[in-house]
């Protein structure tokens, strides 16, 4: 609720003006202040008897007799001016008013929220139950310094510390009469750069609350991603970073404490790693081996299309180890009809899967090893 201008100055004028009789108060007696909650009794006269709010503008209202200045005065003083105002339309009246609420707790907010100026302030409010009642910021969090004024002296705080952490002592706790005046540092635009392989490439604004991890989950990496070569391209630097960690969505100490600079560009390679399908298949080639997921023989083949017309019960792996070639088979067809997994490995780099065609013999090295359909398949 914003202040008019008429309603501050009511505020600003009723603080001053005391009532004539405030000079017989007793010491420590309370004022009353907008948003106190009273009740006043007024017997046998139910019309009057009320509990009421003392509004913004310091007044209370009461059928007949109209609208009271009640702030600025002690209940006693209230009384008096109730009494005074009823007899005028009423006989034999005795009147009390009793405190039930005491609002007046004042605190101070200036600066980039949507109601400056005073509110009254709730038991165990702090800094951002402050803010939250003024209707919250109207910039961004990490643009906000503050300072709060308590007995005229200035202290600066760490808004972005209590911001991230409510329950830390830089959100300090408020006593009544605090100021918090709140500045919006100039507005500077930094960003970093994602690239690579990756679904959503480009430049991403660089806030506090921009890290690797969220970096990377912005951008999307793929399957053909290869999170373990990412590197940080910082001017004339390469900061190796390896991103397997986020894959498995538990970003390890490293990626989490990398601090992100202006201007930097997070590069995620594609994957080096493959493996080739050949033979009686819908699509022979050379295939992407992800190294954050294991690929087996099952899935390389549905990879490469299947093969209605192949010898499921007569496949092999060929794979490379050490300089010699091995011949590794297979039997995909007791995979799909048995349930029998115990060949299905997972592929290496480097592996081809042969599927061979019905109606031809037995699976032999040679079919694969010969020259030119080496130099065909195997030469990227």
């Amino acid at each position: 609720m914003k202040f008019s201008i008429r309603s501050w100055f009511a505020v600003v004028g009723m603080l001053f003006c005391f009532p004539a009789d405030g000079q017989d108060r007793k010491p420590g007696e309370y004022i009353l202040a907008p948003d106190d909650v009273i009740l006043i009794s007024v017997p046998g006269y139910d019309l009057f008897s009320q509990k009421m709010f003392v509004t913004r503008d310091g007044r209370i209202a009461l059928p007949e007799i109209g609208a009271v200045m009640a702030a600025g005065k002690t209940t006693r003083e209230l009384e008096k001016d109730l009494q005074a105002k009823i007899e005028k339309v009423r006989n034999n009246v005795s009147v009390s008013v009793l405190m039930l609420e005491t609002a007046s707790r004042r605190v101070h907010i200036l600066g980039p929220v949507k109601v400056q100026g005073p509110l009254i302030m709730r038991s165990g409010w702090k800094l951002l139950d402050l803010i939250g009642a003024a209707g919250g910021l109207t910039t961004k969090p990490e643009l906000i310094s503050a300072k709060l004024v308590r007995n005229n002296q200035t202290v600066e705080l760490n808004y972005q510390e209590a911001n991230d952490k409510p329950e830390s002592e830089a959100n300090i706790a408020l006593v009544p009469d605090d100021s918090i005046v709140l500045n919006e540092r100039e507005r500077v635009h930094w960003f970093v750069t994602v690239t690579g392989e990756v679904a959503k490439k480009g430049v991403v604004d660089l806030t506090p609350e921009t890290d690797v991890p969220r970096l990377v989950n912005m951008a999307g990496p793929t399957e053909l991603s290869d999170l373990s070569q990412a590197h940080v391209l910082r001017g004339n630097e390469v900061l190796p970073l390896n991103l397997e960690s986020i894959a498995l969505a538990k970003p390890d100490e490293k990626v989490q404490s990398f601090k992100l600079k202006n201007g930097d560009t997070l590069f995620i390679p594609m994957i080096k790693t493959k493996f080739s399908v050949l033979g009686a298949v819908g699509r022979q080639g050379v295939f992407p081996l992800p190294a954050t997921r294991p690929i087996k023989v099952l899935d390389a083949f549905n990879l490469a299309g299947g093969g209605p017309q192949a010898d499921l019960g007569k496949a092999g792996i060929v794979r490379l180890e050490g300089s010699e070639y091995k011949i590794i088979k297979v039997n995909i067809e007791a995979m799909l009809k048995k349930g029998d997994m115990s060949g299905n490995i997972p592929m290496k780099d480097g592996d081809i899967l042969y599927i061979q065609a019905k109606g031809r013999g037995g699976f032999k090295l040679e079919d694969l090893l010969t020259p030119l359909y080496l130099f065909r398949y195997l030469i990227p």
